[in-house]
Order: structure tokens, then C-alpha cells, then sequence
């Protein structure tokens, strides 16, 4: 998170410093937005929303709109033009400068991405080829699981065959804990059986996404499509087990390894880097019983079509046009979107999550001069005293507790 706090930040502040049309003008913004042909007693959000909605259709290309949508497109267009100048600069290697120009002109380079197709990812599908046991399988599913944490996890994204992450601890505030979650699936545990239109469409959407993927791959129409079935066949298995409610349950080691004893719990700590851990949270046990279960009798050959086709996915949208392309047709039956953002979008959508820090050092330095900066710094001390005031004042905080706020209030 720290890595992409500094832009988030920078942005809020420019956000505050955007003023609606409505609001600039002399009449009531309130007003403003009001569909008077709609009864406020039937349907008041209309009412109180209906010609903002009418004034600002949802783009082809998102699946939602509002007023943040709207300011996002004016920074999206800003930090596009601070990459472009800084990819023009040439600056030396190692500025911050360099670092974005060097990221934005590879993700712009659209001609040798489409050249290059799934290439890329050959060093991952020769691992892959080489699974010849489970050990191998898990070795490769924590190769994913520590990318995700080293690079996307800020991103809502699956993970593959189940979830993990380091989070705070619900019943200690003052720590952190290892926790366990179920994952391993494309689309939602209960789109697998309604029959909905909607889920119709979803389910269907992943079938052909499914075959897409593996034709793809190189593989005959025949092939691809029983690789396709048995992958399908085998998220379904894992949606069955997928139940709602958040666990808490602190295990020990040994216990966990009693629980799904198919994966070595330890080589996988290990592969993600946890050198010492005594204890996990598991969230989901019944989770991984049936994980454990499914893990010693699914054929190893589609446990490794599964991971080929995860491995795609996970990457499709920073591959060529065709591999996004197709991720794109699956994923908008979810989203609803009719056309993808277009490159330079997905390019910044890129550095602002991943560069987070250098992107607003490069913001802060074009947007916000030193008497904006004084402005902003004194808005967030009349919040912190506003915060000071109201600790003070409060009757039912003792005294050490008041104190340890005020401590925090400054703090931060």
C-alpha cells in the first residue's frame, strides 16, 4: 500500500481543488440535478439524480459513472501528458523521470507487444510442462501467489486454486496475522448452477473464453475444447466449496498440514517468502478439505491446463491485442462494458497502481505549487485540531485512552 498511498493522496487533494459546473454557477447544485417529470415519492433517487444521469451517460467503456469518474478522466489525461514528457526527456538512468518514460513507452509499444503475443509467458508455461507431481503444482501456484503480493495486490484480482494475504488481526488491533481464503475461480460461486439469463451469459462467456485461451496455446479445436471442459468442470468442483461467512480460527502448523496435508505447507511458505510463521489464520477449512480432496483426484494434466489457462488470464491485459481482446469479451458480461479503455488508459491505470510513489512525485511537482501545498497543509492541521477538540470533549474516553489518541491523531 505505501507504494501507491503518495499518488492516491496527491490526487484527493487535486480532486477538492475540481469544482462541478453546477457548483460554479449561480444556481443550486441541488437543483440543479432534479428529473422533476419523476415523483420523488416513488422512485426519490431519480428524482434527486435524474438529470445529472441524463447529462452524463455511462461511456461505452466503464461500468459505472459518477463525479469521480468525471475527475479521474481529467487526471488520467494529466498523468498521460507527465509520461509522455517524461518518455520524450531522455532523462538519466535511475531519476524518477526515466522510470516512467522507460514504463510508459514499453506499454505503449503496441507493435512489438502484438509481435510478441504469448511469449512472454514461455518461461512460465515451460515450468508448467514440468510439473510432474503436486509438490511441483503448489511450487508453481506460489510463484503466483508471491508475484500477486509483490505487484498486484492492490488490485481486486483472484488468486489461484485459494487466497492469502497478511491482514489485521479482527480480535488484536495491535497486530498482524497470516490468513487463509478460498479462490481459485474465474467467475462467481453461484453463477455455476442458476439459470438466470444473466448467470446464462456469464457461464457461457467463460466456456468460450475458456476454448479461446486454449486454441491460443496451439492447440487443435479438439483439444482445446476438452482442456477447456475439463478446467470448467474442475473451477465448478471448486465452487462447491466455496461457502459464505468469514472464519476465525488460528491453527498451528501441524494442524493445518492435518487439514490439507496434500500441499507442504512449510516449502510453501517457504517459496513466498514467510521464513518463520507459527500459526495462520484459516478462514475456510472446509474450503480446503475439499481443496485437499480435489487435489488428490483431478488428473494432474488439467491441474496443469488450469494453471495455463490462470497464467493467461492473470497477464492478458499487458499482452498483445488479441490476448486482451478476447480477456476483454469474457469480462465485460460481468461489467457490462461495450468497448475496452484504450491503451494509453490501461498503460497509466499501470503506473498510478504500481508506481504510485514516483507518479506523485512527478503530480505534486507539475500541479501543486508552494502556495496550494501551504493551502493543503493547513486544511489537514484544521482537521487533526478539529480531531484534538473533539477527543478532548469526549465523557466517555478515559484519560491514557484520550491520551493514546491524541497520539495517534498527530501521528498521522
Amino acid at each position: 500500500m505505501k507504494r501507491t498511498v503518495g499518488l492516491f493522496t496527491a490526487l484527493i487533494l487535486y480532486v477538492a481543488t475540481l469544482q462541478p459546473a453546477a457548483a460554479q454557477s449561480n444556481q443550486d447544485f441541488l437543483v440543479a440535478n432534479i428529473d422533476a417529470t419523476v415523483s420523488p415519492h416513488e422512485d426519490f433517487f431519480q428524482y434527486a439524480n435524474g438529470a445529472w444521469l441524463k447529462r452524463n451517460p455511462i461511456p461505452d467503456d466503464a461500468a459505472t459513472w459518477g463525479i469521480w469518474n468525471l475527475a479521474s478522466e481529467d487526471i488520467y489525461s494529466r498523468l498521460r501528458r507527465i509520461s509522455e514528457e517524461a518518455a520524450a526527456k531522455k532523462a538519466p538512468r535511475g531519476s524518477v523521470e526515466r522510470l516512467i518514460g522507460d514504463f510508459w513507452f514499453t506499454g505503449m509499444d503496441a507493435a512489438t507487444i502484438n509481435k510478441q503475443g504469448l511469449a512472454p509467458l514461455q518461461p512460465d508455461m515451460n515450468r508448467i510442462d514440468r510439473i510432474r507431481s503436486i509438490r511441483d503444482l503448489i511450487d508453481f501456484v506460489a510463484i503466483l501467489h508471491k508475484r500477486r503480493t509483490l505487484i498486484d495486490a492492490w488490485f481486486d484480482q483472484p488468486s489461484a486454486l485459494f487466497s492469502d494475504r497478511v491482514e489485521q488481526d479482527e480480535r488484536n488491533s495491535n497486530r498482524r496475522i497470516y490468513s487463509l481464503s478460498q479462490g481459485g475461480i474465474s467467475i462467481g460461486p453461484r453463477i455455476f448452477s442458476p439459470t438466470e439469463p444473466q448467470t446464462i451469459k456469464i457461464r457461457d462467456a467463460f466456456r468460450e473464453y475458456l476454448v479461446k485461451t486454449f486454441l491460443r496455446l496451439q492447440r487443435d479445436s479438439v483439444t482445446a475444447r476438452a482442456s477447456a471442459d475439463a478446467v470448467y468442470d474442475l473451477e465448478a468442483q471448486l465452487a462447491k466449496a466455496v461457502y459464505q461467512g468469514d472464519g476465525y480460527q488460528m491453527i498451528g502448523l501441524t494442524e493445518l498440514s492435518r487439514l490439507a496435508p496434500m500441499i507442504d505447507w512449510k516449502r510453501y511458505f517457504q517459496h513466498i517468502g514467510i521464513t518463520r510463521i507459527e500459526s495462520v489464520n484459516m478462514r475456510k477449512p472446509k474450503f480446503y478439505q475439499a481443496l485437499d480432496l480435489l487435489l488428490r483426484t483431478v488428473p494432474l494434466e488439467t491441474w496443469k491446463d488450469y494453471l495455463r489457462f490462470w497464467l493467461v488470464k492473470l497477464n492478458a491485459p499487458f499482452l498483445d491485442d488479441a490476448t486482451f481482446g478476447e480477456f476483454f469479451a469474457y469480462d465485460s458480461a460481468f461489467t457490462g462494458r461495450l468497448h475496452s479503455r484504450p491503451r494509453w488508459k490501461r498503460v497509466v491505470w499501470q503506473e498510478k497502481n504500481w508506481l504510485g510513489q514516483p507518479m506523485a512525485r512527478l503530480f505534486v511537482k507539475e500541479y501543486f505549487d508552494a502556495k496550494v501545498k501551504a493551502r493543503y497543509q493547513a486544511l489537514g492541521e484544521s482537521i487533526r485540531e478539529a480531531f484534538r477538540d473533539r477527543i478532548v470533549k469526549l465523557d466517555w474516553m478515559s484519560d491514557s485512552t484520550k491520551q493514546n489518541a491524541e497520539v495517534k491523531v498527530t501521528d498521522h
